[in-house]
């Protein structure tokens, strides 16, 4: 398990990296989204964060020519989206996932932190059970996600994820 010092200097990384998204300098932030990824000493949430920052470089960096419509990156763009704390820009995208695949354990706990961030706590333990129904393995990340720690307290959250 990753001690505080290594998670604390892993978050400033990330930070670091933000800071050069907003700034639109792509290519300086890859590297440093890179190093995270590959990081066996920090939380997974944590690396699978900096990966998902990682792609939106790449995808900034060289546009595809049209808007990509395969479902990872569309999971990608509503992650982005919620990781800025942009939810209307997420539910929207969040809507198009559910038609394209309405049983989908990935849409239903992107939906649980969108609904953990606008503080809609019973909304997000509905999604967040619904996720778990799909995709049982989602519960090491609903534990570890720093999204969804303000359900952490929750008897119910703790009754779910066991």
């Amino acid at each position: 398990m990753a001690g505080k010092t290594e998670v604390d200097e892993g978050i400033v990384q990330l930070e670091k990296g933000l800071k050069l998204i907003h700034k639109g300098k792509y290519q300086e932030a890859v590297p440093v989204f890179k190093a995270l990824q590959g990081r066996a000493d920090l939380p997974p949430g944590l690396s699978q964060r900096a990966g998902v920052y990682l792609r939106a470089c790449h995808r900034h960096m060289a546009p595809p020519p049209k808007a990509s419509t395969e479902f990872g990156d569309l999971l990608d763009r509503i992650a982005c989206h919620l990781n800025l704390g942009q939810t209307a820009e997420a539910a929207e995208l969040l809507k198009k996932a559910r038609k394209q695949d309405p049983k989908s354990a990935q849409v239903a706990y992107l939906e649980a932190v969108r609904f953990t961030l606008e503080r809609n706590t019973d909304k997000a333990m509905v999604a967040l059970a619904e996720a778990l129904a799909q995709d049982p393995a989602i519960r090491f990340q609903a534990r570890n996600d720093m999204d969804l720690e303000p359900l952490h307290h929750l008897e119910d959250f703790r009754r779910l994820i066991g």
